[in-house]
């Protein structure tokens, strides 16, 4: 018990709070999942947080034990209350402080990204541009390419590229159509 609201012999309402009482699983942190992400996590993925009065760089692990199948609207927005658990105790995570939580859902390893920014879309395809060298530009990889300009011993160009998996830091995955060291022209 952490909290007694009455003394013995006191007469108590029956609305009153007369104690109250913190349990002894392991600490919990409630979200409100997007909608438009919520379709990305399920039970059991990989939690990793920090709390505001430690820092950035002290880092616990979780895990999502609980997704509701009920949206709450926040600020206009479909969100899903998702419970996530810590997986140690820890006497420095207290009730009420200020959690950041990143939800793993898939990762991949030594992939190929660049930034999602950088994509073009046309006609349902996707397509990155290229600074390619002269020299470079007999290579039969760019046969299909579309040159978009010419400039002195280079020549910018479009290719067709597919993406894999999307990062929330604005990256993404290439499955194909680009090669590491190809240098993509950024808008």
């Amino acid at each position: 018990m952490t909290s007694l609201y009455g003394k013995i012999g006191e007469m108590i309402s029956p609305n009153r709070v007369l104690a109250s009482v913190i349990g002894t699983s392991k600490s919990q942190i409630e979200v409100n999942v997007p909608e438009v992400d919520v379709a990305k996590i399920s039970v059991g993925n990989e939690a990793m947080v920090t709390l505001d009065a430690y820092g950035p760089d002290i880092v616990w692990p979780a895990r999502v034990i609980q997704i509701y199948p009920a949206e709450k609207m926040v600020e206009g927005v479909p969100t899903y209350k998702t419970v996530v658990e810590f997986e140690k105790e820890d006497q420095r995570i207290k009730l009420g402080m200020t959690a950041n939580l990143e939800i793993k859902n898939q990762t991949r390893e030594n992939v190929l990204v660049m930034p999602q920014r950088a994509i073009i879309r046309k006609d349902g395809k996707k397509y990155a541009r290229l600074l390619v060298d002269e020299k470079d530009f007999d290579n039969i990889r760019f046969a299909n390419a579309q040159v978009l300009s010419t400039q002195e011993k280079a020549k910018y160009v479009e290719v067709e590229i597919e993406t894999g998996l999307q990062g929330s830091n604005g990256k993404v995955e290439i499955i194909s159509g680009l090669r590491a060291g190809d240098k993509i022209l950024s808008e």
